[in-house]
C-alpha cells in the first residue's frame, strides 16, 4: 500500500508500484500530473518497468525559433522569449489573452548597450516585443 508517509520517507521503490495503485490522490501534494511531462504518456504501467527514465523527458523544450520585433504572436504551447538590442534602447515585452497585448510582463529601459528582457509566455496567449534588435521564441511541451 502506497502511503504519504511511505513517500515523505523515501521508501517508494518500483516493487512497490508495480501494482499499479499510484494515483494523484496518493500522493501528498496532488502535484504530479501527467500534463506536466512532455508526452503526457506517464502511466503505471509505465513506472511499474522502469521505463521513466530522463531521455523520455529531456523533450520538454522544443527548438529556438527567431521572431521578430514589434509583431504580434500567438503562442500555441507554453514558452520564453529572449531579447535584446545591440544598442541603446527601451525594451518592452508584452504578453496576455489580447490581440494586439497588452500587458507588460517584462521591460528594460537604459542608455547603456545591449539591454535584454526574457519573458514566459502562456499557451493561448498573445506576446510581442518593442524595441529589440534580436528576438527568439523557445516552446515548452507540445
Amino acid at each position: 500500500q502506497i502511503t504519504t508517509a511511505k513517500i515523505a520517507d523515501n521508501q517508494i521503490i518500483t516493487s512497490k508500484i508495480a501494482d499499479n495503485q499510484i494515483t494523484t490522490a496518493k500522493i501528498a501534494d496532488n502535484q504530479i500530473i501527467t500534463s506536466k511531462i512532455a508526452d503526457n504518456q506517464i502511466t503505471t504501467a509505465k513506472i511499474a518497468d522502469n521505463q521513466i527514465i530522463t531521455s523520455k523527458i529531456a523533450y520538454i523544450f522544443g527548438s529556438w525559433e527567431s521572431r521578430s520585433n514589434a509583431t504580434n504572436y500567438y503562442a500555441s504551447t507554453d514558452g520564453i522569449v529572449c531579447s535584446f538590442n545591440t544598442s541603446a534602447a527601451n525594451i518592452e515585452g508584452r504578453t496576455d489573452s489580447a490581440s494586439p497585448p497588452t500587458t507588460v510582463r517584462s521591460r528594460e529601459h537604459t542608455s547603456s548597450t545591449n539591454p535584454d528582457i526574457t519573458f514566459p509566455v502562456k499557451k493561448g496567449d498573445y506576446w510581442r516585443v518593442d524595441g529589440a534588435s534580436h528576438v527568439w521564441w523557445i516552446p515548452i511541451g507540445t
